[in-house]
């Protein structure tokens, strides 16, 4: 009998305390590390679609000024983070109650709506830090080209820009988003690798997306 119990022995059983500490430490450095890693593509994720989203939308408002044969301007705010269009019939820049009632204008979908579903606010960790539109914060689209126009001027077309920054691993990203005066074209940029680049509509420090 103790000849079997002393065989039986030699095996090996169970981790010790070290041992489980050890594991227990890697897997909370590879989670720690894997959150990181998360937490940095939601938030390029979420800069991304701020600046894919308000191109869209911009190139909506451009074509509804052509189809409707009316001015539609996009006013932004960027203490806010947000930004609205409107039918402006009035050409000032401003949404006037009326008379007539210049219409909110759902950019998503292009019809009429309220000022709720036609704000839209971009996320809270990205900064919508600069809205250029000569003479203010908000740019209309004229027929019958859809030409861009300072809408404190609205003379002639001018060149835009919208420019959104957000935290990536330590580190900030920008996305700008220009505003031809020559044809309306609406594009995306981001900024030079290892660039701070200015929000401006100077192409220096900035690759285009599409």
């Amino acid at each position: 009998m103790m000849a079997q119990g002393r065989a039986y022995s030699g095996g090996r059983a169970g981790v010790t305390l070290i041992e489980l500490i050890v594991v227990l430490a890697i897997i909370g450095i590879i989670a720690t590390i894997g959150s990181f890693t998360l937490g940095d593509l939601v938030r390029k994720y979420r800069l991304d679609t701020a600046a894919t989203d308000t191109v869209a939308r911009l190139r909506l408002a451009k074509m509804l000024s052509v189809t409707r044969n009316a001015t539609v301007s996009v006013r932004f705010d960027t203490t806010a983070g947000s930004y609205f269009a409107f039918l402006d019939t009035n050409k000032n820049g401003v949404r006037d109650a009326g008379p007539p009632e210049e219409s909110y204008i759902n950019l998503d979908s292009g019809r009429e709506s309220d000022l709720a579903i036609a704000t839209k606010t971009i996320h809270m960790r990205v900064s919508m830090y600069n809205a250029n539109f000569g003479g203010g914060q908000a740019v209309a689209f004229s027929p019958p080209a859809g030409l861009p126009t300072d809408s404190l001027l609205p003379a002639g077309a001018i060149n835009g820009v919208v420019c959104f920054r957000a935290t990536i691993d330590d580190r900030n990203e920008y996305r700008r988003i220009t505003i031809s005066s020559i044809i309306g074209k609406v594009t995306l940029w981001k900024e030079a690798l290892n660039q701070n680049p200015e929000c401006t509509t100077t192409d220096a420090n900035w690759e285009k997306e599409f």
